[in-house]
């Protein structure tokens, strides 16, 4: 019987902006153990560039795809109730303000 990964992309939509980058946690449920496999591989590409992250997942997994996104030009997590995704880092003097809000609509 296969394995259900614990955490897979979903979908990742380059704009000319910023990567749109969803997450699933295949059953709902992840353990912090499992923080090690994952890796923004598909996402290597293009450090230019902004990220922003959606998904349903623990606060902790968050944390930790911000850290391993210390590389991009800025970072965001998307909250659909704000109409976009919030700006929590930015590495770059031309990047967005932390707190700004990224207009993202569904993709």
């Amino acid at each position: 019987m296969p394995v259900t990964p614990p955490f897979k992309w979903n979908r990742v939509v380059q704009t000319d902006r910023y990567f749109f980058a969803e997450f699933e946690i295949p059953g709902g449920v992840i353990e912090p153990g499992e923080l090690s496999n994952i890796a923004l591989t598909p996402l290597a590409a293009r450090r230019d560039l902004g990220i922003v992250f959606s998904g349903r997942g623990p606060v902790w997994l968050y944390a930790h795809l911000t850290h391993l996104a210390h590389a991009f030009a800025w970072v965001a997590v998307h909250d659909p109730r704000r109409g976009g995704a919030i700006v929590v880092q930015r590495h770059v003097s031309n990047a967005p303000s932390v707190g700004e809000v990224i207009p993202c609509p569904p993709l």
